[in-house]
């Protein structure tokens, strides 16, 4: 019982070490910096919308810069 005792405690204090540590503002400030409305600019070509026919084709228009 007591070896079991022990390798229980080992595998316990063992884990610990895994433990997540505290999300703190930083952390949220910088994932909020990779929200679609933070980035769209950065991508060519973002704001495509598709328009889907009844059988499953799909059109879009895409505006760019020098028409």
């Amino acid at each position: 019982m007591s070896k079991s005792l022990a390798i229980f405690t080992i595998i316990i204090f063992s884990i610990e070490g895994y433990a997540q540590e505290p999300v703190t503002v930083e952390d949220y400030q910088r994932a909020e910096s990779f929200l679609s409305a933070n980035t769209r600019s950065l991508i060519l070509n973002a704001n495509v919308s598709p328009n889907w026919l009844e059988d499953s084709r799909m059109w879009y228009r895409n505006t760019v810069k020098n028409g």
